[in-house]
């Protein structure tokens, strides 16, 4: 979303929020649910008058249309013991190894029979690692540090993707199943470029419809993605903001190194606003997050439109600047 909204249920307001190009979620309250049919409906800038909260359009590739929303909205039904976060990610000190965690919505007993079990697994469902253990009275669970030295990794000629399972069972069987991507790059990486046997060769990719809008088609963003790379180019930059996540899941499948620049000027905002700076850390820690996920996402940056000759721009940067989270920029 990047739109002020508020989120309406059988005619019920539960939620009034504002994002800037991130994701949206909540747990809905006891009793919510009707027998049958349920309406859910996202209404944008409702009795919020400031012009910078309302679907508008940008003067950036006209026409380019600011539609408030970017994927679909829905209710997931959850069972009543079942995994509510699952991370997951790579220590590469030494001998690269897995590191994450996972967390229950409340400690179970063994008592009960309940076990969960982790699993590493290749595209094509091939199991590379697992192991299983009692939930032992606790709700929060360590990935196992997996020896990932000999596995494949990530690169734009050799697109090799992973997932990490989760899995929650008891003495019937699977009680809930999580799995998210899981990135494992070309530890040669930096080598092959330091060495110039990888270069990058890329483009700008500034995502809109045929008609302007911003609702995400992935068929669309695939033969888009699809397109760049039979034109020989190895990587895309995208700006702005963070995107879909399906959007990196794609660049993990056609194999295109993607360079993740978060700008501190976001359209229709000043350049000394202070909502900048939380905006900025949010897009940066779901960018952190997202390259957790998806091995395509190679480098994360700030940019700013600095007119170097002008002070003032530059003592607006250095305020920013001082105002973001430590070690704000990863490459």
């Amino acid at each position: 979303l990047n739109v002020a909204f508020s989120i309406r249920l059988n005619d019920s307001t539960i939620a009034r929020e504002r994002r800037r190009y991130m994701p949206f979620e909540m747990s809905l309250p006891q009793g919510m649910l009707k027998n049958g049919a349920n309406t859910l409906q996202v209404v944008f800038s409702d009795g919020l008058d400031k012009a910078a909260d309302k679907p508008q359009s940008s003067l950036i590739n006209l026409p380019r249309i600011n539609s408030g929303i970017f994927t679909g909205a829905y209710i997931s039904i959850a069972p009543r013991y079942r995994i509510v976060e699952l991370l997951a990610g790579v220590n590469s000190d030494s001998v690269v190894t897995s590191i994450g965690s996972m967390k229950l919505n409340r400690p179970l007993p063994d008592s009960l029979g309940y076990r969960v079990a982790f699993k590493l697994l290749a595209a094509n469902g091939s199991v590379f690692r697992q192991t299983d253990e009692a939930t032992a009275d606790r709700d929060v669970f360590q990935l196992p540090s997996w020896n990932l030295s000999a596995l494949p990794g990530w690169s734009h000629d050799s697109p090799a993707t992973y997932q990490i399972e989760a899995r929650l069972m008891n003495t019937e069987g699977d009680v809930d199943i999580l799995r998210i991507p899981f990135a494992v790059r070309d530890n040669r990486f930096h080598e092959r470029l330091a060495q110039k046997e990888l270069q990058l060769r890329g483009i700008n990719y500034v995502y809109q419809t045929p008609d302007g809008a911003s609702w995400f088609d992935e068929e669309l963003v695939k033969r888009d993605l699809e397109d760049i790379k039979a034109r020989g180019y190895n990587a895309v930059r995208v700006v702005f903001h963070t995107m879909p996540e399906a959007f990196y899941r794609l660049c993990d499948e056609v194999g295109l190194y993607c360079l993740q620049d978060l700008p501190v000027v976001f359209s229709g905002l000043s350049s000394d606003s202070r909502t900048i700076p939380q905006d900025w850390n949010l897009n940066y820690n779901r960018a952190i997050n997202l390259a957790s996920r998806y091995s395509s996402i190679s480098a994360i940056g700030l940019a700013y439109n600095l007119n170097a000759q002008s002070k003032l721009q530059w003592n607006r940067l250095l305020q920013f600047s001082g105002r973001l989270a430590e070690n704000p920029v990863m490459s």
